[in-house]
Order: C-alpha cells, then sequence, then structure tokens
C-alpha cells in the first residue's frame, strides 16, 4: 500500500512496527488524541514533527523535490465551467487580491532614514 497523505505514511510506520497510536504517543512524548489527529489529516504538522513519528517508529524522512509535471487538473476546469461569468469574476477578483496581498507582505520594509 502506497502512503498518499502524511497520516497514511505515519499511520502504516506504525503499524509495521506493531505499534497502537498510545504507544507511538509515549515514544514521542505526546498524547494518543495528537496521533489520531495527525494519522486522521486533521492537523497540520511541521515536518519536525512527522519526522519524529517516524524515527519513533524506526523509520526516516527522506523528502525529495521533482520537477513539475506538466499536467491540467481537469476537476477545476470542470468546476470553472459551472460557474456563472459573475461568479467568475468574484473569484478572480479575491484570488488576484491574495496575491496581491501576499507580494506586499513578502516584500522588505523600507528602510528608515
Amino acid at each position: 500500500m502506497k502512503a498518499n497523505t502524511i497520516g497514511e505514511l505515519v499511520a502504516k510506520a506504525r503499524k509495521s512496527e506493531r505499534l497502537t497510536q498510545d504507544q507511538l504517543a509515549r515514544r514521542m512524548g505526546t498524547t494518543q488524541s495528537a496521533i489520531a489527529r495527525l494519522e486522521a489529516g486533521t492537523s497540520n504538522p511541521t515536518l519536525w514533527t512527522v519526522e519524529k513519528a517516524l524515527r519513533a517508529c524506526g523509520r526516516t524522512l527522506h523528502p525529495t523535490a521533482r520537477a513539475l509535471e506538466d499536467s491540467v487538473d481537469e476537476s477545476m476546469i470542470a468546476y470553472a465551467l459551472k460557474m456563472t461569468p459573475a461568479q467568475r469574476l468574484a473569484n478572480h477578483d479575491r484570488s488576484r487580491s491574495k496575491a496581491v496581498g501576499f507580494v506586499k507582505r513578502s516584500r522588505p520594509a523600507p528602510a528608515e532614514s
């Protein structure tokens, strides 16, 4: 079974070591409910947390960077085609506003004289 999400990756590693969520939590110094949220995908773990969970299962994380494939997400096209022109325009305006805000936040603050 290939793990498609971080939660599935951690659950697969935990199960291969025959650990319960509680046992993994103890090894990590956290709670069983935190492990349940991690595996369910309802938390937003840091890379360090994922690495810590995998190491507690005798594994390590090896992230790799790959070139993006030239592909089209057909579900996004289908979604856009179902929108009215007014909805498309509103969606575009929201996206543009978010992009402008992101650029403004990412620029360094002006130097004080």
